[in-house]
């Protein structure tokens, strides 16, 4: 299963991603689809999957594309199909199509009553919707990931890179400590390594602040020194 997790990565370009593994079953998702129909569209899905993945073939994204088309062109509501297409999308700098699949990916998972689906749709929706210049939607989906999901790593890791990147350091630092708290993970040390040089910009420190002062008070003597000088 495809079903990869947008992270937002290190460079401005690139995004890294980690695979969610998890259990295809449209059966669940699909109320009142019969078994010949969901045959169809799985089947499709799958041959989609393996152009995705690389399995058995050489990896062609158009292809994987093309078969997650079919499946949804039989069965609109395949998450997966529907998750997976926003992916292509976004790693294609497409970000306009892949906001349309992660929004469907979204109605898709709430309709089958899965809010851990629902979360992932949403984490990656944000990662979308940043990329696109629309920072205010991108919050808000991370937001609402995580009240679906409070150890959903990935939304953590997408969240804290958002305010750190709008230099809302200590925004950024208190939702750290909770995703350590709640679902810690080893990737959560770069963030740490962000906010703390981040977080320093612009704040004087009571040494800085009081060499700052001191060179304003020295700098108002000596005018005052030069106006009565001047006035003579």
């Amino acid at each position: 299963m495809v079903s990869r997790a947008l992270v937002a990565g290190k460079s401005a370009r690139l995004l890294s991603f980690s695979i969610l593994l998890s259990v295809f079953c449209l059966a669940m998702a699909l109320p009142g689809v019969s078994r010949a129909q969901l045959t169809k569209a799985e089947k499709e899905y799958q041959k989609g999957e393996k152009f995705h993945l690389g399995e058995g073939v050489d990896e062609d994204l158009e292809m994987a594309l093309r078969y997650y088309k079919r499946s949804l062109d039989m069965q609109p509501g395949i998450f997966h199909a529907l998750l997976n297409s926003g992916i292509i999308y976004h790693e294609q700098e497409k970000y306009k199509h892949a906001i349309n699949f992660f929004v469907r990916s979204v109605k898709a998972a709430r309709k089958a009553g899965s809010r851990g689906q629902e979360a992932q749709a949403r984490s990656n929706l944000g990662v979308s919707y940043q990329k696109d210049g629309q920072t205010g939607k991108a919050e808000s989906q991370f937001r609402a990931a995580l009240k679906m999901d409070n150890s959903l790593v990935e939304a953590y890791y997408n969240f804290v890179n958002l305010l750190i990147a709008e230099e809302r350091f200590a925004e950024a630092d208190k939702i750290l400590q909770r995703a350590n708290q709640l679902a810690p993970d080893y990737r959560y040390q770069n963030l740490k390594g962000k906010i703390k040089s981040g977080g320093g910009k612009g704040v004087l420190g009571a040494t800085e602040l009081g060499i700052a002062i001191g060179g304003f008070l020295v700098g108002l003597f000596l005018y005052l020194l030069y106006l009565k000088v001047k006035a003579r």
